[in-house]
């Protein structure tokens, strides 16, 4: 048993991305404890950002099979710990004749905090070390990794980490058959309108409280599904989970009239220009970067304050 969680360790270690970290804390546990489901939620306070769930059965001939869902085991009791600080309450235990349900909160900060169930076959006090170490390493290692992927100032995803985050769930897309001749992906560029002057009229200080609420708005209006990422200075991206092209624009539009309404602290009014460009995965990432960026100028010399689909201007 040390050897494989020396193993195990090394493996966890080996990760560079927050994504695969989950995915291989998750499987470690389902190797080494008698489980038929695990689940690992993360939440950013408003909704959460990842689950990874994998149940255990057993073939006729007794051999283990492990399947990966998508949809989290347990939300809405999860959902209903999060009104009063999850990361605050004590562990939780569940037990009923034949089956144990353990669930576990890892605070990470102040806004992010994390949550492990596992569905046990046997009770819990004989794992209950390993499960709180396992725990322990991934909330570390989870910090190293947050500090490289996300923006210091926003929280978003930083730049770098757009390839990594688009191939992730385009694997997963593809697994649940969500991906087809009529949903895609779609990358959005927002460019907020006129930022300059806003630095200009009112310093440095203020157009950062306007970027920091920009992308409060994008967290609150877009779901736990896409990918948001601060591109750059004034300029932020979202990877839109498989939709229609409608669906897609719909989304945008209504973010972009929110925006639009929204009144900032002492700016008051902002606007923000899109562009967006299906994501294919016979092209390259900066193809379709180029292809979001083109919709976004045809928005900008419209007279900003719009929004394109590089496909329809096609």
């Amino acid at each position: 048993m040390d050897d494989k969680v020396i193993r195990s360790i090394i493996e966890i270690t080996e990760q560079r991305s927050s994504d695969s970290l989950g995915y291989c804390v998750v499987a470690t546990l389902a190797e080494m404890l008698p489980v038929s489901a695990i689940t690992l939620y993360r939440f950013d306070g408003t909704h959460y950002l990842q689950s990874i769930s994998l149940s255990i059965s057993e073939d006729h001939l007794g051999r283990r099979r492990q399947t990966w869902h998508h949809e989290p085991q347990y939300y809405d009791y999860i959902e209903e710990l999060t009104i009063s600080k999850l990361s605050n309450v004590p562990k939780l235990i569940r037990h009923s004749a034949t089956s144990f349900h353990y669930f576990y909160p890892i605070p990470l900060d102040n806004e992010h905090f994390a949550m492990l169930y596992l569905h046990l076959c046997e009770p819990t006090e004989p794992f209950t070390m390993l499960i709180e170490g396992f725990a322990k390493i991934y909330e570390n290692y989870l910090r190293i990794l947050d500090e490289s992927e996300r923006d210091k100032l926003t929280g978003l995803y930083n730049r770098k980490t757009i390839e990594d985050k688009l191939q992730d769930d385009f694997i997963r897309y593809e697994a649940d058959g969500r991906i087809n001749d009529l949903q895609s992906c779609w990358l959005v560029i927002l460019d907020i309108d006129h930022f300059k002057r806003v630095n200009d009229n009112f310093g440095h200080l203020i157009g950062d409280e306007v970027l920091l609420i920009f992308s409060q708005q994008l967290k609150l209006h877009f779901t736990a599904d896409d990918k948001i990422f601060r591109f750059g200075g004034e300029e932020f991206l979202v990877i839109l989970s498989p939709s229609t092209c409608e669906e897609a624009a719909m989304k945008i539009n209504e973010f972009r009239k929110h925006i639009e309404s929204f009144t900032f602290p002492q700016v008051e009014r902002i606007t923000v220009s899109c562009g967006f460009a299906k994501i294919s995965t016979k092209d390259y990432l900066p193809i379709i970067l180029d292809n979001a960026d083109k919709a976004l100028y045809h928005a900008k010399n419209k007279g900003r304050n719009r929004f394109y689909c590089y496909e329809e201007l096609l």
